[in-house]
Order: C-alpha cells, then sequence, then structure tokens
C-alpha cells in the first residue's frame, strides 16, 4: 500500500466549513414541511414585501429603519414589525450558500437536514387552492434551493441536544455552536472540521453496556491502528485520539483527532472488526464492494497480524454496541475511496 491509497481516501472526506451558519426554518407547524423536501427548497411569507426592498438594506443602500416602514405600511394589522424585517434580513441576506438548514415536520415529530445550494432568491405562483399530491403546496413567494442531506429523521433518535428545537417558534433561528456540532456529526459519520478529524459510531444497544468491555474496545482499536501504522510506515499513534461517550439508549461515540490519517486507519478497522468477513460480505447483509487500496491493506493486516482471540474478542464488543450497519457501510466505502453518492 502506498500513500496515495490514503490520499483517495481523505478527499472523499467531507471537508466542513467551520465559516457556515446553521439555521432552524420553521415550516407553518409542519403543514409545508412535505412541500419542502419534496420540491427541495425553503420558504417565508410576508409576499407583499419585495425582495429588492429587503436586498437594499442587507446590502446597506438603505438603512432598516427604511425597510421597517415598509412592513408597518404592508402589514399594518402586525404588531411586531422588527421581528418581521429581522426574519426577511435574515433568510435574504443572512442566509448563505453552504449554510445548513433544519425544518421540522408537524409536532417537530421528524425533522430534515439540508444545504443552501446557492445565494438566488427565487419566486414561485401557484394558483389558487392548489393541491400537490397529498400535501399541502406552500404558497410563499420567497424560496431558497436546498439539497437536502438527511430526510425524515425521527427527532426522538437523535442526540438530546437536538430537544431545544423542538420549542424554538420563531420562523428563522440561528443554531449556536453546541447544536450544530450535533448537526454535523448527524449529517456525516465521518468530516473533517478546523484541521481536525471527527468520526462518530452511533451505538443502538439499548441494553447495559459492560464498561470495561466498552473501554477495552476503543484501547484495542487504537493501539491496532498504531500497529497497523508502523507496519505500513503510517505516523499513527494510539494515543491520538480523543473520546466522547453518550450511551443514552441509543447513544454515539464520537472520536477526535489531528492525525486524519489515523482517523481514517481506525475507521476502516472498525468497519472490518464490526462484521466483514474475508469473502466482502458483512455479517448481516451482502456488501458488494471491490476491496482495493486501504481497505484491503486492512483486510489483509486484520487476516495476517491480528492474533484470532484478540479477533473474536473485537467481534464481539463491537456486536454487543450493535453499530448501525448503514453507517458501517458508509465508512467501509470511504476507506475505499467512495463518495456517498457514488
Amino acid at each position: 500500500m502506498n500513500n496515495s491509497a490514503i490520499d483517495s481516501v481523505i478527499k472523499v472526506i467531507s471537508n466542513v466549513n467551520s465559516n457556515r451558519k446553521y439555521w432552524l426554518i420553521r415550516t407553518m407547524s409542519g403543514e409545508y414541511y412535505a412541500d419542502f423536501v419534496h420540491n427541495n427548497f425553503i420558504a417565508i411569507g410576508y409576499d407583499k414585501i419585495d425582495i429588492v426592498q429587503v436586498n437594499l438594506v442587507t446590502r446597506d443602500k438603505y438603512p432598516v429603519s427604511t425597510l421597517r416602514v415598509v412592513v408597518e405600511a404592508m402589514y399594518p394589522e402586525e404588531n411586531r414589525p422588527g421581528y418581521i424585517v429581522n426574519q426577511l434580513i435574515s433568510f435574504i441576506g443572512e442566509i448563505q450558500k453552504g449554510d445548513i438548514v433544519i425544518i421540522p415536520s408537524i409536532n417537530s415529530w421528524h425533522f430534515s437536514i439540508g444545504e443552501v445550494v446557492d445565494n438566488v432568491i427565487y419566486g414561485v405562483h401557484l394558483p389558487p387552492n392548489a393541491v400537490l399530491q397529498d400535501y399541502q403546496p406552500c404558497p410563499f413567494v420567497k424560496r431558497r434551493k436546498i439539497k437536502w442531506l438527511l430526510k425524515d429523521s425521527l427527532l426522538e433518535k437523535v442526540d438530546p441536544k437536538f430537544i431545544p428545537l423542538k420549542y424554538t417558534r420563531q420562523a428563522i433561528t440561528q443554531i449556536g455552536n453546541e447544536i450544530s456540532n450535533v448537526v454535523d456529526r448527524t449529517i456525516e459519520t465521518i468530516y473533517i472540521k478546523d484541521d481536525i478529524g471527527y468520526l462518530t459510531v452511533n451505538v443502538r444497544q439499548t441494553d447495559p453496556i459492560n464498561g470495561y468491555n466498552l473501554f477495552t474496545t476503543w484501547v484495542d482499536l487504537f493501539k491496532l491502528a498504531e500497529d497497523f501504522g508502523k507496519t505500513h510506515g503510517l505516523d499513527i499513534k494510539e494515543t491520538d485520539f480523543d473520546v466522547k461517550l453518550n450511551l443514552e439508549s441509543p447513544g454515539f461515540v464520537s472520536i477526535m483527532t489531528a492525525s486524519i490519517v489515523g482517523l481514517v486507519v481506525l475507521s476502516g478497522l472498525i468497519g472490518i472488526f464490526a462484521g466483514i468477513e474475508l469473502d466482502g460480505k458483512l455479517l448481516w447483509q451482502e456488501f458488494k464492494i471491490k476491496q482495493e487500496g486501504l481497505l484491503q491493506a486492512l483486510t489483509d493486516y486484520k487476516n495476517e497480524k491480528v492474533d484470532r482471540k484478540l479477533k473474536e474478542s473485537l467481534l464481539k464488543k463491537l456486536d454487543q454496541l450493535d453499530i448501525n450497519p448503514e453507517q458501517l457501510a458508509e465508512m467501509l466505502d470511504k476507506v475505499n475511496g467512495k463518495q456517498k453518492d457514488e
């Protein structure tokens, strides 16, 4: 195995822009949630206010007070004109291409997460009383294109830190750093941000997990990552990795390290020891993948260098964690240098 095998893997790992912002966009109590998801957009109301009028403020051509006067004239019945002004400015001027948006369904039972595609605000006018398929169409004119990264996930299945979003009532709310970090690990199993690599393993086990087994699992994997590195001339140390645990049935194990190479090797080891057999099948389903490059090197290492008892022990302990099979498949694809949508 040469360095190009590692480089090809690192190239497909998402490099998250640390300057991107995260937004909660409400869907009128879930009424327009399905339309947003099916047709890849988000929208805001107040259609009487022209986009140009908002742009003049966001581009510092006119003061905010000018837009407030327009809002008061167009919506005299509204007792919070300042709120409308701020929401319009956020939607049109502050949300940028590459930002992440979260939208909740009715009662916030489900949510979807997407990325803003561009900085264009566009408008669509629907006939009165139009019905699209089985869901209510959104009549709002001001829209932004979205690429959905995660659709219709149950709120109760994610990190508890998401729960406060359920009670946010503003149409548009910027999300703080604590929850944005949760968003990152929800939409990406492995990613790089500010030169730090992150790997999140979702644990589905609901029964109590033996503490000794839990901690020795990661110690063993870190040692194997270092040993694999020595075998192939890679600078990986077992002390390179930091761990954050949240195992509240279900939960996650989050690994952080400045050693991107180490993180890549570790993710491959987890995928292999958690279920892949010699013939390229996973224990729980067919996994059609041509093993090459780093993945082949890791498989050979497991078969030829790792003690049989250690292999059996790791398999048993990882099985207890009940890692999501789809996540394992994604990790192995990444280690094989494949993009998510390939």
